[in-house]
């Protein structure tokens, strides 16, 4: 679903593919990514100090590894979470005072055609869902 959301923000020209950065144990979708065009990082902790908008598209299982290290995130910056599972307020337990927005799309969002459910968390505000919605 992450490459999903990236092919759609490129071809949407919502972000330049130079301004996308990955993070991504696995290296078959790092070598996916790479051919998009994004940037891969090998530290999360690089990402976190680097974006405007973070999203998380990763398996429940790791997320609070994850969280541990998007700790020194900018504040304010939001993040966006497509985890099945996982509550706004479990990551702002990590991620203190950040801007959540949890938000759950269908598999036709796979080729372009889905809808998404959104849940704002508390620091979130009904503008950061408009713009993060467009995502």
């Amino acid at each position: 679903m992450g490459m999903a959301i990236i092919k759609g923000l490129i071809e949407a020209e919502v972000y330049k593919v130079h301004n996308i950065f990955i993070f991504d144990i696995d290296a078959h979708r790092e070598e996916i990514a790479l051919k998009e065009g994004v940037t891969v990082t090998h530290s999360i902790e690089k990402i976190a100090e680097s974006v405007d908008v973070v999203v998380l598209a990763v398996k429940p299982a790791i997320m609070e590894d994850v969280l541990i290290h998007l700790k020194g995130i900018k504040k304010k910056t939001p993040v966006i979470s497509i985890c099945a599972g996982v509550t706004t307020e479990s990551i702002e337990s990590v991620l203190t005072e950040q801007p959540v927005v949890r938000i759950m799309p269908n598999t036709p969002c796979m080729i372009g055609e889905g809808a998404s459910a959104v849940a704002k968390g508390t620091f979130a505000t009904e503008d950061h869902v408009r713009k993060l919605s467009r995502l």
